[in-house]
């Protein structure tokens, strides 16, 4: 995981998302939750998209915090991703499609 760690501060962000995929293939995501949740803030939003999809088969509190601020970010791709985690995270905490596509309706309301 050390090695993982260094390739998420790469300052190529080729290297930052292999390592992402590399973390999710390995299942790694719950060892490494907060060098992931660091790399969901990344410039390039392609890496910011990797860490989400990382992110998301991950409960905890500051994971599900992260994905309902990324549900707003400033690329299409990465709050596409980050809907997708919650609706995934949120089926399995029991919320129904409908209160979940409530809370989506309201984050494009505040987007706009």
């Amino acid at each position: 995981p050390q090695l993982l760690r260094e390739e998420l501060e790469s300052p190529q962000a080729k290297r930052r998302m292999r390592a992402l995929r590399v973390i999710a293939a390995m299942d790694l995501a719950k060892d490494l939750e907060e060098a992931v949740l660091l790399r969901a803030d990344d410039d390039d939003h392609l890496v910011r998209v990797e860490a989400v999809r990382v992110l998301a088969g991950l409960t905890t509190a500051s994971t599900q915090e992260k994905l309902l601020a990324l549900a707003a970010d400033s690329s299409f791709a990465v709050r596409e991703a980050a809907w997708n985690a919650i609706e995934e995270s949120g089926r399995g905490s029991g919320l129904s499609l409908e209160e979940l596509e409530r809370l989506r309706e309201s984050f494009s309301e505040q987007a706009d």
